[in-house]
């Protein structure tokens, strides 16, 4: 069965974020996202489950990554 797009409201009840939250991730583009319009925005529940995966810290290739974020504090 297809997926069908999710909108702000489903990916901050997957990502348990603020409304705002989002909104910010978007403007700063780093969530992928599909722009419709102007102000009309959906995610690809695929893409975003990718993109949270890639985030994880303590996996191969993404330690050194959270290492030097961590530094950054």
């Amino acid at each position: 069965m297809e997926e069908h797009l999710w909108r702000y409201k489903d990916v901050c009840q997957y990502l348990n974020m603020p409304l705002g939250s989002a909104y910010a991730l978007v403007c700063q583009g780093r969530i992928p996202h599909l722009r419709l319009s102007g102000r009309s925005v959906r995610f690809d529940p695929a893409e975003v489950k990718k993109w949270l995966e890639e985030k994880r810290c303590g996996t191969a290739g993404s330690a050194a990554v959270c290492q030097n974020e961590e530094q950054g504090r």
